[in-house]
């Protein structure tokens, strides 16, 4: 039997799907992952010990259901906006520098973005430098850091961490290197001119690649390790938001990607660059797609705070507004304010307000908040009525009733399938082109299963009034009113 390997490595665990030539699932596998916090806004992963060995433990779990022996391809997904500063040999010197939420490059970032310009930051890179960039995080390294600056070679993103090691070739994929800032998008190549100018050497960013295509294949050591077989192709692959895009077949021009996790990410496939303000540009998964893609700070880490503030982590559902608007910046606000500093602000607590309101009021902000990002977007391009839904939270109905109902958007629910599933999608390309893997049995007989999730009419109207209460109070705190 043909079988091909997908893996994902997220913020809380590490997951792995396997499928058969077809298109069906025929194994999973999860493993807890570890996230560290050495200070205050800082977020880290020990490479070796949490990515490279999960993944040796995952394959060493599937071996016991499957032949690994069968294994054609696979792909390796992981945290956008990550990177392990590694040696000569691709071993790290440092830990994984985690994305947006990992807060400690601000003042690089903000400090670039007015030496360089931002005109000229969107024009080459598609924006200004956020916590969620890449350049500004190396920047901090070189200066806080020295020693282990010098003793870096390169800098891998987090999924090429581990597919290095399976072949021992270094490449970036070209949307998560342009989600991060990494990518000069009018010449479609490395930043050299930028990199030079902050003081970096542009060497120690390896090429980029597409998600789709064939990185290398696994040597002789990482079989010995893995269990894979010696000679297996590995993709490129790319972050997680990308390998969802895949999982929800949503790699279509027109098509919108929401991933309800840790954090929240969206992303619209369009076939054409559009640059929206406070969003990220730049390509998408399939060559000659872009995207436009927004990160936020909340999702089920808001959700998991929110439920030990209160006491209540699963509170009884509401058919109506809870009245209580919050804004759920409680780790800062990413898309499309990028300010870290930003706090959570709550308005509408009455003396009649109970600890499962308040509970029930943060599921509604993240509706509040998906339906502010929605709009932003449609002030530059349409989005589409149905959004293609996956993440943890995906697998609560009551939750994504609220989201349909605060956004009037159509859902389907892809709470089966995760980014694990995606890159086991992405390494079946290996052998069938994309263009045809629709018609797989067993992919098709997936997508005609999914659940649709239809907003209420009267539901919306009596949300509306809190939604643009929720707009205001953003404006208000971010002192952006009519510039996004």
């Amino acid at each position: 039997m043909e079988l091909y390997l997908g893996i994902d490595m997220g913020t809380s665990s590490l997951k792995a799907t396997v499928i058969d030539r077809e298109g069906r699932v025929r194994a999973q596998a999860r493993i807890p992952s570890r996230v560290l916090r050495p200070k205050e806004d800082w977020y880290e992963v020990a490479p070796t010990e949490t990515w490279r060995n999960g993944v040796v433990e995952l394959c060493r779990d599937l071996a016991s259901r499957i032949a690994l022996a069968d294994v054609r391809s696979l792909c390796v997904s992981s945290l956008c906006g990550t990177f392990v500063p590694v040696d000569a040999e691709f071993r790290p010197v440092y830990n994984a520098i985690l994305y947006g939420i990992d807060r400690r490059s601000a003042n690089q970032a903000a400090r670039l973005n007015r030496a360089i310009g931002p005109d000229r930051l969107a024009e080459r890179l598609g924006g200004p430098f956020t916590t969620h960039s890449i350049i500004p995080k190396i920047l901090w390294l070189k200066e806080e850091c020295p020693d282990i600056y010098a003793r870096t070679r390169c800098f891998l993103e987090s999924n090429n961490f581990v597919t290095a090691w399976l072949t021992g070739v270094a490449r970036w994929d070209y949307p998560s290197a342009a989600g991060t800032g990494l990518v000069d998008l009018p010449d479609c190549a490395r930043p050299d001119g930028i990199l030079t100018e902050t003081g970096l050497d542009p060497e120690c960013i390896p090429p980029f690649a597409w998600p789709l295509d064939r990185l290398g294949a696994v040597t002789k050591a990482a079989a010995e390790a893995t269990g894979l077989p010696e000679g297996a192709s590995v993709m490129t692959g790319g972050c997680d938001i990308n390998a969802e895009v895949m999982a929800s077949w949503a790699f279509r021009p027109g098509n919108m990607t929401v991933s309800f996790g840790s954090t929240v990410s969206t992303l619209l496939t369009t076939d054409r660059p559009v640059r929206v303000p406070g969003f990220v540009a730049g390509m998408s998964l399939v060559p000659g797609t872009w995207r436009v893609g927004a990160a936020t700070s909340s999702g089920a880490k808001l959700l998991e705070w929110i439920g030990r503030f209160t006491g209540i982590a699963n509170p009884e559902p509401r058919t109506g507004p809870t009245g209580v608007v919050l804004l759920p910046y409680a780790e800062g606000a990413r898309t499309p304010f990028h300010e870290p500093q930003a706090t959570c602000t709550i308005t509408g607590l009455t003396g009649r307000t109970e600890p499962g309101d308040l509970a029930w009021a943060a599921r509604e902000a993240l509706g509040y908040e998906l339906a502010m990002i929605l709009g932003k977007i449609e002030r530059f391009t349409p989005t589409p009525d149905t959004l293609e839904i996956g993440g943890g939270l995906a697998h609560s109905g009551e939750f994504m009733r609220l989201i349909a109902d605060i956004t009037g958007k159509r859902l389907r629910l892809h709470p089966e399938t995760d980014a694990s599933f995606g890159d086991a999608l992405v390494a079946r390309t290996a052998d069938t082109p994309l263009d045809i893997m629709e018609r797989l049995p067993g992919i098709a007989e997936h997508l005609e299963r999914l659940k649709i999730v239809e907003p209420d009419r009267e539901r919306r109207e009596a949300y509306e009034p809190y939604r643009r209460r929720f707009d205001a109070l953003c404006d208000m705190m971010f002192q952006r009113e009519g510039s996004l």
